[in-house]
Formats: C-alpha cells, sequence, structure tokens
C-alpha cells in the first residue's frame, strides 16, 4: 500500500485500488461503528461517568471550582431516550436552592465557569480527583463535606469527600479534593458509660482501645472518645420502643415486672464504626445485643 499524502485543490486523484478501499473501510467503520480504536460504537457512551455535560439552571452565573447540587437530567428518558442514554448531561444548581435533606451524595464541583442557562460539555465532576474552592477549617483534616447553609466546601474531619492537598494554612484555597464514598472508618473502643435517650435506647460514652496480651484491650494514649468526636450508638437499639420485641430479640412485654432491658454494660470492648450522617457529622455506631436484668417484684 503506498503511503497516503494529502493533494491540492485541482491535482489529480488517482488512488491506488487498495489505498481507495482502505479508505471506504474507514468510513463504514465510522459510519456505523466496529468497535476498533479511535471508533466509537453506536453503542457506546460518548461521556464519562465522573464529568458530565452539564446546563447551569441556577438563575445566576456559576464559579470554576464551586460546589453545585445535580437536579436531574437535562433531556428525561422519555422525552429523547436516544439523547438520555448517549448524551446524558445534568442541571446543575446552587446549593441554596435544595433542601439539605436532598444534598447528601447529589453535590457536584463545576469546571468551568458558566453564565445562567448555558450548556457546557465536561463541565460538572461528580466524582474522582478534581479542583475545587475549599474553605480549611483545620490544617489536621483530611476530608471535604459541603456546608449547606453556606453553599461553601469546608473541611472536616469525616467528610463525604477525600482533601487530596496538604494545606498548611486555613481559609479559602484551591485544593484537590476526591468525590465519591468514603468507606467507614472502625476500631475498638471500651464502653466508659451511658444516658437513656428514651424507651430502650441509650448514648454510650466511650474510649479508643489498642491490642494488649490474652484477648484484652487497653486503652490507647491519645485516641479518639466520645468527647473528641461524639458518643456512639447501639444499632441494636435503633428501632426500639417501650413494648414489644427489640432489637436484640427480646419481647419486653413478657419481661416479669421489675426486669428491664438494660445498656451495655461499662467495659465492654465493642467495634465502632464512623459513619457520615445526612447532617455530614460524624455518627459512631456499634452492634451489640442488650441483655434484660433486675430483680421480680
Amino acid at each position: 500500500m503506498a503511503p497516503f499524502r494529502k493533494v491540492k485543490a485541482g491535482a489529480p486523484l488517482n488512488p491506488p485500488a487498495s489505498d481507495y478501499n482502505a479508505m471506504i473501510d474507514a468510513a463504514k467503520a465510522h459510519a456505523h461503528g466496529s468497535g476498533r480504536r479511535g471508533v466509537r460504537s453506536a453503542t457506546s457512551r460518548p461521556y464519562a461517568a465522573d464529568i458530565l455535560m452539564a446546563k447551569n439552571a441556577s438563575g445566576a452565573d456559576i464559579a470554576i471550582g464551586t460546589a453545585v447540587v445535580i437536579d436531574g437530567p437535562i433531556i428525561n428518558a422519555d422525552d429523547n431516550l436516544n439523547e438520555f442514554l448517549f448524551r446524558l448531561g445534568v442541571n446543575i444548581v446552587a446549593v441554596s436552592s435544595v433542601s439539605e435533606e436532598k444534598i447528601p451524595g447529589r453535590w457536584g464541583v463545576a469546571l468551568k465557569p458558566m453564565a445562567d442557562g448555558v450548556i457546557s460539555t465536561n463541565a460538572a465532576c461528580l466524582a474522582g480527583a478534581c479542583p475545587a474552592q475549599v474553605n480549611i477549617l483545620d490544617v489536621g483534616h483530611g476530608t471535604v463535606e459541603l456546608d449547606a447553609a453556606t453553599g461553601q466546601l469546608v473541611s472536616a474531619p469525616r467528610g463525604s469527600a477525600a482533601l487530596l492537598s496538604t494545606p498548611t494554612e486555613t481559609g479559602v484555597q484551591w485544593c484537590v479534593i476526591r468525590l465519591g464514598y468514603i468507606a467507614a472508618e472502625s476500631f475498638k473502643a471500651k464502653i466508659t458509660g451511658s444516658t437513656s435517650i428514651g424507651s430502650n435506647r441509650w448514648s454510650y460514652q466511650w474510649a479508643e482501645q489498642t491490642p494488649n496480651i490474652s484477648g484484652t484491650w487497653v486503652t490507647r494514649d491519645g485516641g479518639r472518645t466520645s468527647t473528641s468526636i461524639d458518643v456512639a450508638y447501639n444499632d441494636f437499639e435503633a428501632n426500639n420502643t417501650a413494648s414489644g420485641v427489640q432489637g436484640c430479640g427480646v419481647n419486653v412485654d413478657n419481661l416479669n415486672t421489675g426486669i428491664t432491658l438494660r445498656p451495655i454494660g461499662v467495659g465492654a470492648v465493642v467495634t465502632i464504626t464512623l459513619w457520615t450522617d445526612c447532617n455530614g457529622d460524624i455518627m459512631p455506631t456499634f452492634e451489640h445485643p442488650n441483655q434484660p436484668d433486675g430483680e421480680c417484684v
């Protein structure tokens, strides 16, 4: 096959049959999608799952690096299924226009400045690493969360995005963050106290533990506590009420007078997991079945 060369307008064009046929094959592959490298198949999606086309539906201009909330697709499947499947784009709105309970899991970062009403490709980052304006509240924070009250990204001890930058000072600054789920962190802790918060439910004071010997644990020097983070809650008690079968499987209606369900005892070592609740706050929880105790009357 002869090497391909461009020609000038008006110059004779007499390609060898092999070259001409190769060009026809390439044109057909491009038109119909052959799955070859560099040629998109008819069923492939021409967008990345983490960075999408977006329409600024906020009613105002959006600055690059600011937090935005996703408010549904630009084109719904019922209106145009082909566009919905292969040219997916999302509406982005200001944080202040969305109720707080609808923000978790639906926010992203604007990757370019966008005037109101403009549709732009590669405009919103929903997952993965991206630059963002973050208000660093503490240089020791390793994560980022969206402050629904201000619409600002702020550093946090346990947020829904990872902070990849290592800031040396506080204040609003450009950072690299990674959007996406952060796995909940677990560690051993000793129950040091409890406080009733309702029918057969308690909040628990605790102190982080480190392994000792022979299956025992000791309090970690400088470790986390319920004072430094927050009190913990027992998942077995999450849906407990004053009557009927409780999370531990005990039907309190069948207990003799004087016998009640008790909180987890002081000294018990449990596995605490740090979750991020719907408000972006840390919520420590553990699992341990409660036991009935008392004196029959």
